[in-house]
């Protein structure tokens, strides 16, 4: 467990400690289809050596224009940089999991420099594990150290887990890293507005198996808004002494003309991360909902 006197992996001159909480700006999946990988349309050079160059050619430039790309760098006083590099099943891309994520943590080194934090986002496998699915927990970890080995190669700083609804998988997925090295943790539950995660554990019960399964940062990212997620990170600090990050939704979406339309204002967002703040989170940030558009 990281105290608030620790230190967190230092770089340069000022580290990361419980005094600066952070602010993070979120790669989303869906933001692949601005870069027009959709499934059974790969992008040229797939399965090819130079695949990877293909596949993130463009993101340093875009990210330096301030808009939002798979590889986002942008934090307080510029400290943090957040490679979130997707493992997707898309036809032709499987085989190519570690050249994409490896490139895509060094592209967000490069952009960091001495200067800031890289940390390698991984997110859930898409199907259900042991006991509730065919996939054992062996498998799932075995899936998980390729993708984390890969982002390890490019140079990230720690690893970040969101959007996780099962602590067997999250547990797996701390586990695979862990078996690899001993970088930070940040492990994020999806939770229910009555602070279960959709699977239905309570905060009482994940946030200390996470904590015992080797996280150094609990949190809940995505499904709900600032409201319930800072209701059920109180309930999290009541059971556990342990660091804690926010990333909500825009609130809940709202299907308008086929879209999904998140109805919160920046205002409304920026007052509550004030209170996640105020309350001792040390991450906030934000998920659906929340980029410019």
């Amino acid at each position: 467990m990281v105290s608030a006197e620790d230190q967190w992996c230092p770089l340069g001159s000022r580290p990361l400690t419980a005094a600066q909480p952070g602010r993070w700006s979120y790669a989303k999946p869906y933001r692949l289809v601005a870069f027009r990988i959709r499934p059974g349309s790969p992008p040229s050079g797939a399965g090819q050596d130079h695949l990877a160059d293909d596949f993130v050619h463009d993101l340093p430039g875009a990210a330096a224009d301030g808009e939002e790309a798979d590889v986002a760098v942008e934090a307080l006083d510029e400290e943090f940089a957040h490679v979130a590099v997707a493992a997707v099943e898309l036809d032709g891309l499987v085989d190519d999991l570690a050249a994409i994520n490896t490139a895509g943590a060094r592209l967000a080194r490069a952009a960091a420099g001495d200067a800031a934090y890289v940390a390698g986002a991984i997110g859930p496998l898409g199907v259900r594990i042991e006991p509730w699915g065919k996939t054992g927990v062996d498998e799932a970890e075995q899936y998980f150290r390729e993708q984390a080995a890969a982002l390890l190669e490019g140079g990230v700083d720690l690893f970040i887990f969101e959007t996780f609804r099962d602590l067997n998988e999250i547990g797996a997925a701390i586990a695979a890293v862990r078996s690899l090295c001993d970088l930070p943790i940040v492990a994020q539950m999806t939770t229910e507005e009555d602070g279960s995660s959709l699977d239905g554990t309570p905060p009482e019960q994940f946030a200390p198996a996470l904590v015992a399964r080797g996280a150094d940062v609990v949190g809940v990212n995505c499904s709900v808004g600032p409201a319930p997620m800072l209701e059920t990170l109180e309930r999290v600090s009541g059971v556990s002494d342990v660091w804690l990050s926010a990333m909500p939704n825009a609130g809940r979406p709202r299907d308008i003309e086929g879209r999904n339309i998140y109805l919160s204002s920046p205002e409304y967002m920026a007052s509550y991360a004030r209170r996640f703040v105020g309350f001792g989170v040390r991450l906030v940030g934000g998920c659906c909902g929340t980029t410019p558009e």
